[in-house]
């Protein structure tokens, strides 16, 4: 028996570097690029107003200015470091994982559980993606609703953009909080 990763019933796969690849798919390649990249922004704006409306910017008021530790070249480290390896387990291995054991269970149950089996995977790596991130018990709540917006978008990425969008996606993210808004503020 042949096994494959990921799943093919799934419908992954690196759509990107298959873009490349194929002067037909460049265009589309380069739009998906944009959408990432826009995601990615638009994760950024999302997190700041959760934090905002309902923690009273204590995510931001967290962040180290850059004059402070770490250096920025440790920042750009973690920002690019963090986003590919964070996206390779959280993605591309538990949320792939749990869809696809999801996958086989309800394919013996209903006829199209593909997007279900999908999201109970971003749901199952955005639970572990949240607590990995707790700090202490007393930010649960605000880690929680924090990682709900950038896990729901890696997610989107991943399952619909390929595991390069939601690098990237998580990319811009991570450069946001660890250098443009400690910069900024």
């Amino acid at each position: 028996m042949k096994w494959h990763w990921p799943p093919r019933p799934l419908g992954l796969g690196t759509p990107l570097n298959l873009a490349a690849l194929s002067p037909e798919m460049r265009t589309l390649g380069l739009r998906w690029w944009g959408e990432a990249l826009g995601t990615g922004l638009l994760t950024v704006l999302l997190i700041v107003t959760v934090d905002a409306l309902f923690f009273g910017g204590v995510t931001v008021g967290k962040l180290p200015p850059l004059e402070d530790h770490p250096p920025l070249t440790s920042r750009l480290l973690v920002a690019v470091l963090g986003a590919a390896l964070e996206e390779l387990f959280f993605r591309a291995l538990l949320a792939t994982a749990v869809a696809w054991l999801v996958y086989g269970v309800l394919s013996r149950l209903v006829d199209r559980p593909r997007a279900t089996a999908q999201w109970l995977g971003v749901v199952a790596a955005f639970a572990l993606m949240a607590w990995w991130h707790t700090g202490s018990p007393t930010d649960a709540t605000r880690v929680l609703a924090v990682n709900a917006v950038a896990a729901a978008a890696y997610g989107w990425l991943y399952w619909w953009r390929g595991l390069e969008a939601a690098i990237l996606g998580h990319l811009v993210v991570s450069l946001a909080l660890l250098i443009v808004i400690p910069a900024l503020g």
